[in-house]
């Protein structure tokens, strides 16, 4: 029986990081931003939001999420739309939404 919730959980994990992955293949995201995505399915998951937590490391450890990328993208995706001052605010106002 042990055994069987060793494998379960395991396997959760694993769908877990295959969903962080699958994000991750689509675009740049900031490590805030992907684990506010990547929080309901665990909860769903039943896993605890330390396994987030430790899947959000490797995934910098392995450098597959890069809050720096992702800021370099997100400035190159708006800086011929947008002035120097707009690219700030919206910056701000990404890392205040992400925050909450």
């Amino acid at each position: 029986m042990m055994q069987n919730l060793k494998n379960s959980t395991e396997k959760n994990i694993i769908l877990l990081k295959k969903r962080a992955l699958y994000y991750l293949g689509k675009r740049e995201y900031s490590r805030l931003e992907l684990q506010k995505k990547i929080n309901t399915f665990s909860q769903e998951l039943e896993l605890e939001t330390q396994t987030v937590k430790n899947i959000l490391n490797e995934l910098e450890s392995k450098d597959w999420l890069s809050d720096q990328r992702f800021t370099e993208q997100f400035i190159f995706s708006k800086k011929n739309n947008c002035q120097i001052k707009d690219l700030r605010n919206n910056l701000f106002f990404q890392k205040r939404t992400s925050m909450e």
